[in-house]
């Protein structure tokens, strides 16, 4: 297994409680959209056996063509290890990075896509939506439906930038505008990405269910037999 010692290139206030963290990107390494990382405080391993409570999964926002490995997160009080440690870093401070893998890459199979998320699980989407503004290839349309009560969502004014006839954003302010929404979607049979809490996700998938989704017609971030437990609920 490969580590990489990165450099934190920047750190982004995204609002009071959100950072995006900019690290810098080894030549060497690529990724598809929608990755996960293992995300480790420095020291994590010093001694012979790494505390796991300074490591963390976390999603890549950013694409490996943007020359950049990013993500962002919250913090919110109580802190757990790995944020106490995180949020006393700064620019040229390094943290470990390995286990690169994705379960979020674009299908592209002629039907169209929809993403939901709550809050931060906008960070998973984004490069999904940039790659398919880069390339629509097999997919005739995407919306993307995100959640979150703050004045803007998550990178809202950045991906307001990309949208166009074939890219739909809606920014929902509750989860009953979000369902409204969902109810709404007049599209026919789409492949349906989720993120976001275990309660947030057993009950869009409640939903999609009820609708007459089929389980392989969602994706979400986790490994396939959650999907399963999830989808039966």
């Amino acid at each position: 297994m490969e580590k990489y010692r990165l450099s934190i290139v920047d750190i982004i206030d995204e609002s009071p409680n959100t950072k995006t963290y900019i690290l810098e990107k080894p030549e060497s390494l690529t990724w598809d959209e929608g990755s996960h990382i293992h995300l480790a405080l420095e020291d994590y391993d010093k001694d012979e056996v790494p505390n796991k409570a300074l490591v963390r999964h976390m999603s890549i926002m950013s694409n490996w063509d943007e020359n950049k490995l990013a993500f962002t997160t919250r913090f919110v009080e109580p802190h757990s290890p790995f944020k106490e440690g995180l949020a006393h870093l700064t620019k040229g401070d390094h943290l470990k990075v390995f286990k690169v893998n994705s379960r979020m890459t674009l299908r592209r199979e002629n039907r169209p896509l929809v993403l939901i998320s709550m809050g931060v699980g906008l960070a998973t989407m984004r490069p999904l939506i940039h790659r398919f503004h880069q390339d629509s290839t097999s997919i005739p349309m995407l919306v993307n439906l995100n959640v979150d009560a703050n004045e803007k969502a998550l990178y809202q004014d950045e991906l307001e930038g990309l949208r166009n006839g074939r890219l739909q954003l809606h920014w929902c302010k509750s989860r009953l505008e979000l369902f409204n929404a969902l109810e709404c979607l007049n599209i026919e049979n789409p492949i349906y990405y989720v993120v976001g809490s275990d309660l947030f996700l057993r009950t869009i998938l409640k939903r999609l269910k009820a609708k007459g989704v089929s389980k392989d017609a969602i994706v979400i971030d986790k490994k396939s037999h959650m999907l399963d437990l999830y989808y039966e609920f």
